[in-house]
């Protein structure tokens, strides 16, 4: 797993730990509002806001959501142009 940290029991005193910055941590705890949305000022604003307590899941979240999108005839021209040739 990714972000998933296993730590000994001389560091932590448990054998296994799930890093709190983990996307298996994220998808465990409550779901996010749309009321806590708005008031964080955005989807966006709310990941910018989490890069504190969830640095790497706030980066991949921030990449993912502003990639931009692609049109239809993007999506689609390749196909064209290899059924064309």
């Amino acid at each position: 797993k990714w972000a998933a940290h296993s730590l000994s029991d001389e560091e932590d005193g448990e054998d296994n730990f799930t890093c709190p910055d983990s996307i298996e941590a994220y998808l465990d705890s409550p779901r996010v509002s749309k009321a806590e949305l708005n008031a964080a000022g955005g989807v966006l604003k709310y990941w910018e806001n989490a890069r504190a307590t969830r640095p790497r899941l706030a980066q991949m979240a921030l990449d993912f959501l502003s990639a931009p999108g692609m049109t239809a005839h993007e999506c689609l021209y390749p196909l064209l142009v290899l059924t064309l040739v």
